[in-house]
């Protein structure tokens, strides 16, 4: 949840500041219900995820991951630039499908491996380096410079916080 979390600001920040390109989230199901506290040019597109529960649950999921695959497929060739801010399975097969099919899309992907060093934590993290400032970077890659973070929690205030909790699986 935190690594979806921090970065909406940082998204809500990049929207206010470029309001004629629209941009795309890819997430978990349960922040969907966050799309009204982000600027209009900002779209959610929800993952798949696996069913907690259910006797074919993996059956079913396999099933909805190709089709999901099949789907992705159009739905990336509809970018002209991709920011991986996560860089996990999922975004490494999206990653692998650009190059493979040579598509100009210009794509820029978060390193995290020198924010998680063993060497920087075990200096106590005393580097100034935060997850938000290697997102700017990506950002800047994909030609999105000087986006600053900022939130404005009144939308958020606004909002019954025990229905917005339910919603994202926190007690």
């Amino acid at each position: 949840i935190g690594d979806a979390l921090i970065v909406l600001p940082l998204i809500a920040s990049l929207a206010k500041k470029y309001p004629e390109d629209t941009f795309t989230i890819l997430t978990n199901e349960r922040f969907e219900s966050l799309i009204d506290i982000m600027p209009s040019n900002v779209k959610f597109k929800t993952m798949i995820a696996k069913s907690q529960k259910g006797l074919f649950r993996g059956l079913s999921f396999s099933i909805r991951k190709k089709l999901y695959a099949w789907r992705m497929k159009s739905f990336i060739k509809s970018f002209d630039k991709i920011a991986f801010l996560q860089y996990d399975a999922v975004e490494d097969k999206m990653y692998k499908m650009i190059l493979n099919n040579k598509w100009n899309i210009q794509t820029a992907i978060t390193d995290e491996t020198e924010f998680l060093s063993e060497v920087r934590i075990l200096n106590k993290c005393n580097d100034g380096l935060s997850m938000i400032k290697l997102h700017q970077k990506t950002l800047s890659e994909v030609g999105y410079k000087d986006i600053v973070p900022t939130s404005d929690s009144s939308k958020i205030k606004q909002r019954n916080a025990d229905k917005l909790f339910n919603s994202l699986g926190i007690d």
